[in-house]
C-alpha cells in the first residue's frame, strides 16, 4: 500500500460514489472493453464490468481474438499474485480524453478493485479532476431534488 492511500489516523481514503462508463484495456494488450468505475478515491476505484457488457463485447469481436475484460479475468486466474497485472483505464474527462494506469489489487465476479499508479503530479491531477467534477455533479442533482422537494412541500 502507498504511504498517500492512507490517511494520518490510518483510514481508508474518502470514497465518492459514482458511475462513469469507461474503456480499459490491459497495459500491453490491443483490445478495449466497457467498463465502470463506482466508488473512487483519490488511491483507487472499483472496476465494474457488466455481463451485457462482457456478452456485447464476445459478439464484437472474432472467435479467435479475445477482448481486454476475458483476457484480464484469463490472466489473473492463471496469475497467484493478481498484484502484478496492471490496466489503462481511457476516462472522458472535461471534453478530453485522459488514460489513467491502475493496478488490480483484488477481484469479484463482478469486476476489480484497482489502485492508481500515480508516477506525476499530473496524474495525481488528473485524478483529483475526476472526483471534483463527480462530487459537483451530485451536488447539482442534489439541489435540484431538494428544489423540488422544497415546492412540493
Amino acid at each position: 500500500m502507498e504511504k498517500n492511500q492512507i490517511t494520518d489516523d490510518k483510514k481508508p481514503a474518502k470514497r465518492t460514489h459514482a458511475k462513469i462508463s469507461i474503456l480499459f484495456k490491459e497495459s500491453y494488450g490491443r483490445d478495449f472493453s466497457h467498463g465502470s468505475l463506482h466508488n473512487i478515491s483519490k488511491t483507487g476505484a472499483f472496476l465494474f464490468i457488466n455481463t451485457a457488457n462482457k456478452e456485447a463485447s464476445k459478439a464484437a469481436f472474432s472467435d479467435t481474438s479475445k477482448n481486454a475484460a476475458e483476457s484480464l479475468v484469463e490472466n489473473t486466474e492463471k496469475s497467484a499474485t493478481e498484484n502484478s497485472k496492471q490496466i489503462n483505464l481511457y476516462i472522458k474527462l472535461n471534453k478530453r480524453n485522459r488514460k489513467i494506469l491502475a493496478k488490480v489489487v483484488w477481484k469479484t465476479k463482478n469486476g476489480y478493485g484497482l489502485q492508481f499508479i500515480r508516477s506525476s503530479v499530473q496524474d495525481k491531477k488528473l485524478v483529483d479532476d475526476l472526483i471534483y467534477f463527480e462530487e459537483q455533479k451530485n451536488k447539482t442533482k442534489q439541489t435540484i431534488l431538494h428544489n423540488i422537494f422544497k415546492k412540493v412541500a
